[in-house]
């Protein structure tokens, strides 16, 4: 009886780990996120709409250089740096670097997903809003 136990037991944490349970994801990338649907914005605008956008949601946001937003997010003892390429027609997000997200050969954990896109919609919404 024991051994049916272990057994069923293990099966399922094979079961689980091979199908349910993976903790790593490939590493999206955001690109062309629209800019221009309410007229054509100055750079100046695109950049403060995708500065404002994500310190709003708790990213802390630097201009690297004109048309290059460097974005980090951190949660306890993770954190993400990603890139924020933009221009007065569009804008991408894209993975730069991570710590304790087990990012490795184009993979990393799930979570960063779920804040790249919070921050995407976030961006979307607030360049719609101040262009109206």
């Amino acid at each position: 009886m024991k051994r049916n136990v272990a057994l069923s037991l293990f099966l399922i944490l094979i079961l689980c780990l091979s199908m349910g349970c993976k903790r790593t994801i490939p590493i999206p990338e955001i690109t062309n996120g629209s800019v221009s649907s309410y007229g054509k914005p100055s750079a100046a605008q695109v950049r403060d709409g995708i500065m404002r956008a994500g310190s709003i949601i708790g990213w802390q946001m630097v201009e690297e250089r004109p048309g290059l937003i460097v974005a980090t997010w951190r949660a306890r003892d993770h954190s993400v740096i990603v890139e924020i390429p933009y221009s007065t027609t569009q804008y991408s997000i894209k993975y730069r670097s991570s710590v304790n997200l087990l990012a490795e050969g184009g993979q990393i954990h799930r979570n960063y997903a779920r804040w790249v896109d919070r921050l995407n919609r976030n961006i979307s919404k607030e360049l719609s809003q101040s262009r109206r």
